[in-house]
């Protein structure tokens, strides 16, 4: 019971911070994905500190627990960047062919990107507060936690928070892009609601790519190598396509 107990309270924890801290951004015209270039390294260390101590672990034990190991580097290696380059591919090929839109997407906070942000974005952001904090968060310590409850679908579990933690930074990308304006290709019932469908989709989507990096970390011998350098190569292929894109 004492483990159910934890592991729902790091999934809700996980939940309240991605979106209270996006909503406080969306309330004060920020970018919501940037607040959190700053916050997710203390957030996971305040993370794995206090799961420790309610085990009574070092932070070390608890991180090699979570995937943080050698054994499977090999295959780590080798399956990272191909998954990574399979779970990019359905949305590189959207931006090539929009066929529901007028006009290819566009999403402007990354479009207006410098090459200098572009490259701290890529190289910085990606790999270190967004691919490595979530993949230990999630693939790591909540995956692990729902193992230890006995959950009989952990991945499953798992999953659905990794896609609620994307809630809001969804509602904010999906105002941001040209979608609304642009969905001109669907039933006038669902351009009405462009946005909205763009989130259930992304959130939908986000959840099935939470499952492949489940898998590939069990294919990987439990090694979170694998499912960061899938995330990251995923997430920079797709914002190096967003990048290249302009409204006419």
């Amino acid at each position: 019971m004492r483990e159910r107990v934890t592991a729902a309270a790091l999934a809700l924890a996980l939940l309240g911070y991605s979106n209270g801290l996006a909503i406080r951004a969306l309330r004060r015209g920020a970018v919501a994905d940037a607040a959190y270039v700053r916050s997710n390294g203390p957030f996971l260390v305040v993370l794995v500190g206090a799961l420790a101590a309610v085990r009574g672990v070092g932070p070390g034990g608890l991180l090699r627990e979570a995937g943080v190991q050698q054994a499977g580097g090999g295959r780590s290696l080798v399956g990272g960047p191909l998954v990574g380059g399979l779970l990019a591919t359905p949305a590189l090929l959207f931006f090539a062919r929009p066929v529901v839109l007028r006009q290819p997407l566009v999403y402007d906070p990354i479009a207006g990107l410098s090459r200098g942000a572009l490259r701290r974005r890529i190289w910085l952001e990606l790999p270190l507060t967004v691919a490595l904090f979530e993949e230990i968060a999630f693939r790591g310590l909540l995956d692990q936690a729902w193992r230890r409850a006995g959950w009989p679908q952990p991945g499953l579990a798992t999953s659905l928070a990794f896609a609620g933690w994307h809630w809001a930074v969804s509602v904010d990308t999906m105002r941001r892009t040209n979608i609304a304006a642009q969905a001109t290709r669907v039933p006038r019932v669902l351009r009405r609601h462009a946005n909205a469908v763009g989130v259930g989709g992304g959130l939908l989507a986000t959840a099935v790519v939470g499952l492949a990096l489940t898998a590939l970390r069990r294919w990987c011998g439990g090694n979170l190598l694998g499912p960061v350098l899938a995330h990251w190569i995923a997430d920079a292929l797709l914002v190096l396509a967003l990048h290249r894109r302009r409204e006419p």
